[in-house]
């Protein structure tokens, strides 16, 4: 693909607000790309409401089959507006409003992190470098994360005294594990790529200069896969994380019944015996 790949593509930062989370389809894939290069991809306020509206597009979409979040140059994300954090002014602003902060979280909260995880459609986080903070968690509400070799991981969190954010805590102990999640909670050690991906916390790493054609090609076959198909996958591995054996083969009997009358099914099966690509409906 080359340099104007979409993942992680090392663009320039816009002039407003309104650029500072940039959204494209190429290939099926809808790109959502966190964009304050030069803040490391800090996550501001206003940020919160244009993340939102780009994943509802991306889910809404008929010409999208899979979602990646990736960042603009040498971050995705490193985490919260630490400077704005520290102004006095904030500090006395969310004593006095308290509530109205926890009720904004929340629906943030629901708005992207449980939309990521929950809709139908893939998400992939391209992890072109530093994950720090809500940037990780961002990053670990996706189904599947790609890093980049030079990418570095961090909780973050214990570095400025808070507890967690945006879901990071559920994801890491159902990928890791509880006493590795504690672990590198209390510790906030920074990871390289490989060693994320050595503790599973990523999937894949590819050496930066084929990192965003790695990406877009990975992104691209899963969404030219049945959109049908791929959110009965991710409904069935979420039923299997909370249900038991039996529970999880019930419903794999009537999903697989319901797949065998399907179109999609039925253009698979031709697809093989013709030896070419299948066709799929959006």
């Amino acid at each position: 693909m080359g340099a104007s790949t979409p993942a992680g593509d090392g663009g320039t930062a816009g002039a407003g607000a309104e650029d500072e989370i940039l959204y494209e389809e190429q290939d099926r894939v809808a790109y959502i790309r966190f964009n304050r290069p030069e803040a490391m991809n800090a996550f501001s306020r206003e940020m919160r409401q244009l993340l939102a509206e780009h994943i509802a597009r991306a889910e809404v979409s008929p010409a999208v089959g899979c979602i990646v979040l990736t960042g603009v140059g040498r971050a995705f994300s490193a985490g919260a507006d630490v400077k704005r954090l520290g102004s006095s002014d904030v500090q006395r602003s969310r004593a006095d409003t308290l509530l109205d902060d926890v009720d904004a979280l929340r629906r943030f909260q629901r708005e992207t992190v449980l939309k990521l995880h929950g809709m139908a459609k893939p998400s992939i986080a391209a992890v072109n470098g530093h994950a720090f903070g809500v940037g990780l968690s961002f990053a670990m509400c996706c189904d599947i994360r790609y890093a980049a070799r030079s990418a570095r991981l961090c909780p973050g969190f214990g570095r400025i005294a808070i507890t967690g954010d945006t879901g990071l805590i559920w994801f890491l102990t159902r990928t890791i594990g509880r006493a590795a999640t504690l672990e590198w909670l209390y510790t906030s050690e920074i990871l390289s790529a490989d060693e994320a991906a050595q503790r599973g916390v990523v999937n894949q790493v590819f050496d930066d200069a084929a990192f965003a054609e790695r990406t877009h090609e990975l992104a691209a076959r899963i969404a030219a896969g049945s959109s049908r198909t791929n959110a009965g996958l991710k409904a069935n591995v979420e039923l299997a994380l909370q249900a038991d054996l039996a529970t999880s083969l019930h419903q794999e009997a009537l999903s697989i019944s319901t797949d065998l009358l399907s179109e999609d099914h039925r253009e698979a099966v031709r697809a093989l015996l013709e030896k070419r690509p299948p066709r799929f409906n959006p």
